[in-house]
């Protein structure tokens, strides 16, 4: 009996160990199996991306468009990765937008890539203006407090995105709507950017929102 026993008790170990061994191993290929869906994926989603920047910058805007949304429609199992670039697509998706005046389109990308990475400065002040071609000045304004806040050593979202934006609102609230959505203004060298009390004013405001 006792030997029966531990005969049994041996053969019972003998099948978990290799139902163990079996189930690592098939981890082990899944692991491997996703490792290069993922290698691939992002090969091609690399090639989508910089084939999109290529046609951008030739002006072929639409056509760089569908790049990136070929680009953006790529999935894999590692979403991190992954959402590092659709991040940027998206960024650039809304700048090329933008140029296009589809501004609603160029809002939702913007909104997407902050959604993505809430803590990128460059996203916000896209998305500030678009919102700002749109129209939509308020929403310019707390976009831009955003990006400030982010990033309060980028002298630009001061000087002239934050700036314009807010006195535009300021226009929009006195009654003085004359003024064209369309794109920041190119402001000189020689221009005097911002008063140092407008400049205090200003910095004061991504606190409020």
């Amino acid at each position: 009996m006792t030997s029966f026993g531990w005969t049994r008790k041996s053969g019972n170990f003998g099948a978990n160990s290799a139902f163990q061994e079996e189930k690592v191993d098939v981890e082990t290929k899944q692991k491997n199996i996703d490792k290069t869906q993922t290698e691939i994926s992002l090969k091609n989603l690399k090639f989508f991306k910089e084939e999109g920047t290529s046609l951008a910058e030739r002006e072929c805007f639409w056509q760089a468009i569908g790049r990136w949304d070929e680009a953006l429609e790529i999935k894999v199992p590692e979403k991190s990765a992954i959402e590092l670039e659709h991040e940027k697509i998206l960024e650039m998706k809304a700048q090329v937008l933008s140029t296009l005046h589809e501004w609603e389109l160029a809002i939702e990308a913007a909104k997407s890539a902050v959604k993505i990475e809430p803590k990128w400065w460059s996203a916000y002040q896209t998305l500030g203006r678009a919102h700002l071609g749109f129209g939509q000045i308020q929403e310019a304004v707390i976009a831009f407090s955003k990006a400030v806040h982010l990033s309060p050593e980028t002298e630009e979202l001061w000087t002239e995105d934050l700036r314009w934006a807010a006195d535009l609102l300021a226009r929009e609230k006195s009654g003085n709507r004359e003024w064209k959505p369309i794109k920041t203004p190119e402001i000189s060298d020689e221009e005097e950017l911002v008063s140092d009390e407008e400049l205090d004013r200003l910095r004061g405001n991504p606190m409020k929102h």
